[in-house]
């Protein structure tokens, strides 16, 4: 059985990226650095850490790369499965769950991954749910994932209030991660937002000091 109590595990489990996201008054904010490091290798400045699960739920990997795009990808195709056999769009709660009974199940070996899901439940509300690599799911109003968490949630901590407007929302998740940058040598090389809401996607992305480059709605 896997000991998770070696100096080896504990360097296989850290996990060396920085992910946030956070519920506001009409949707959930995603952001995401856009490094990819094995040991002190910086082995990408462009990955992408907000993975689309449909058109309705999106999710954060941290993490072994390999582990999280098996498991987003499987999502994702159980969710496109369930939307063309019987018309019935998975809620970000279900593509938890789905997720938790993956890592659960895996047991005594462990799929090396931290998620954040995200969207809108069945009722029409703003959703955030954090899965861990034990299988435990919760549902939060803000969350930070990866080596440079705490330094993020020091920055959520003091800034949020369930009455951001969406602006506000958006700063405030850059924020963190940029905190997280300055600090965390694995969290780096830019900022990706992506923005929830009944009308649709809104993708940003900013520099390391949190200047804006590029949007795009969907």
């Amino acid at each position: 059985m896997l000991e998770l109590r070696s100096d080896k595990a504990s360097t296989l489990l850290e996990s060396k990226t920085t992910t946030v996201g956070l519920v506001y008054s009409d949707g959930v904010v995603l952001a995401s650095d856009r490094r990819a490091s094995r040991g002190m290798l910086v082995s990408s400045k462009v990955a992408r850490k907000t993975i689309r699960i449909s058109d309705d739920v999106y999710a954060t990997i941290s993490g072994l790369v390999a582990d999280a795009q098996f498991l987003t990808q499987l999502a994702a195709a159980v969710a496109g499965y369930e939307l063309y056999e019987n018309k019935h769009r998975l809620s970000p709660r279900e593509v938890a769950v789905y997720l938790s009974h993956r890592l659960f199940y895996a047991r005594p070996f462990l799929y090396i991954t931290h998620l954040i899901i995200a969207g809108f439940s069945e009722d029409g509300s703003p959703q955030l749910l954090n899965v861990d690599l034990l299988g435990m799911v919760s549902e939060e109003k803000y969350l930070s994932t990866g080596s440079g968490s705490l330094l993020a949630f020091s920055i959520l901590e003091k800034g949020y209030t369930p009455e951001l407007t969406e602006e506000q929302a958006i700063k405030l998740a850059v924020d963190a991660v940029k905190a997280a940058i300055s600090r965390d040598t694995g969290t780096g090389d830019g900022i990706d937002v992506t923005v929830i809401t009944r009308k649709g996607i809104r993708t940003l992305r900013f520099t390391v000091k949190g200047e804006l480059v590029e949007e795009r709605e969907s």
